[in-house]
């Protein structure tokens, strides 16, 4: 556990070094309100290489435990200890500490909306093939005199139930995940599962017999049933993790924005 946490502290040091560019401009991504991006910047600015390396680790400690609400700050302070971080006030340092676990927050979100928005335009894909392949089995329904068929495929569908994935399951070792390619993937910091889908394969339904035509239209409906749920999966730790956000800086936004720290007082 204490190599694992070294060589985490270490990554996240060097990750932080890598984005003091960007933390230092009052920009950044949008996340914080003018007055914390501007403490931000300036604390920053001046941090030696140890004392990025201690703040490194204690964001990564802190990105590792569970959501603790509607108190970031207590947690980032008990995250600190005693100890704290070598020439920085105590305030200063919790503060540093909220805002890079906030930056890498909003990185893990825009990279799980990201891949929401690839698996979504596969659920589009699949709904559009249904769509057809329903369309196809009723004509082929009317020209018999059976038009019922078609309508029956699209009952069928319009009340299946949302498919979870099963907790200690991977998705991606599951019959439908083997079948659409899915990759079960994490993001960088506060490691949030997520997955992503090989784009549809196109299938010459027209040239299949109508009984085959059926059984794949069953089959498209059981895979966009489970990709539903795989969606409502990944959208409602996204929503969480938005929600966790929005505490943190919400923290930082009620933190004293003058600083005890000589070199950072106005």
């Amino acid at each position: 556990m204490k190599k694992a946490l070294i060589a985490m502290a270490a990554l996240f040091a060097s990750v932080m070094v890598a984005c003091l560019p960007v933390l230092g401009q009052a920009g950044g991504t949008g996340i914080y309100s003018p007055q914390v991006q501007e403490r931000e910047r300036r604390l920053f600015q001046g941090f030696a290489q140890d004392q990025l390396q201690a703040l490194g680790q204690h964001a990564a400690l802190l990105e590792g435990m569970p959501d603790p609400g509607a108190d970031p700050l207590t947690a980032a302070e008990g995250v600190i200890g005693a100890s704290g971080v070598r020439g920085l006030a105590r305030a200063d340092a919790a503060f540093a500490v909220l805002a890079l676990s906030g930056r890498h927050l909003d990185e893990d979100l825009r990279e799980m909306a990201g891949a929401i928005q690839a698996m979504s335009e596969s659920q589009l894909a699949l709904q559009s093939a249904l769509s057809k392949l329903q369309a196809a089995l009723g004509e082929a329904g009317d020209r018999k005199g059976s038009a019922g068929s078609g309508m029956g495929m699209q009952g069928s569908l319009a009340g299946t139930v949302v498919a979870a994935p099963q907790p200690g399951i991977d998705p991606a070792r599951s019959e439908f995940g083997v079948a659409m390619g899915l990759q079960s993937l994490q993001t960088p910091h506060y490691r949030f599962a997520y997955w992503r889908t090989a784009p549809l394969a196109p299938i010459a339904f027209a040239s299949l017999p109508q009984e085959q035509q059926r059984a794949e239209a069953e089959k498209l409906a059981a895979k966009l049933e489970w990709l539903n749920g795989m969606l409502a999966a990944m959208r409602g730790r996204q929503a969480a993790g938005a929600q966790r956000l929005q505490a943190l800086a919400l923290a930082l936004e009620r933190m004293p924005l003058r600083s005890r720290e000589p070199r950072l007082r106005e």
